[in-house]
């Protein structure tokens, strides 16, 4: 099932690149990929964008934003780095409302 997938993932995988690949290949629930992005981008910003490319993809940008909001407590360079990960795929997004929002969520990353 997609809770079990999601489960094995976040055993296997608990915070790896690894995971985010195998996820890019596998059709989940709408709240099996919220759970896992909530896992995976709880801790520090990742290196790359490639999570928070696929998690915009399958919860759209506003999802994602809604759920890296909800982390509070990013220093300085976590958040420069986010910002910089996240400027392009708001930049590219089609939808005008949606991008407003997520930009007004980059801006404010200190």
């Amino acid at each position: 099932t997609s809770a079990d997938a999601a489960d094995w993932l976040l055993e296997q995988y608990p915070h790896s690149n690894e995971g985010i690949v195998l996820l890019e290949h596998l059709s989940l629930h709408r709240s099996d990929t919220e759970r896992l992005a909530r896992a995976y981008l709880s801790g520090p910003t990742w290196t790359n964008d490639s999570p928070y490319r696929l998690f915009a993809q399958r919860l759209g940008l506003n999802g994602l934003v809604r759920l890296l909001d909800e982390r509070k407590d990013r220093d300085g360079r976590d958040s420069e780095l986010l910002r910089y990960h996240l400027e392009p795929i708001v930049r590219n997004c089609p939808n005008i409302e949606d991008q407003r929002e997520a930009a007004d969520f980059v801006a404010s990353l200190k």
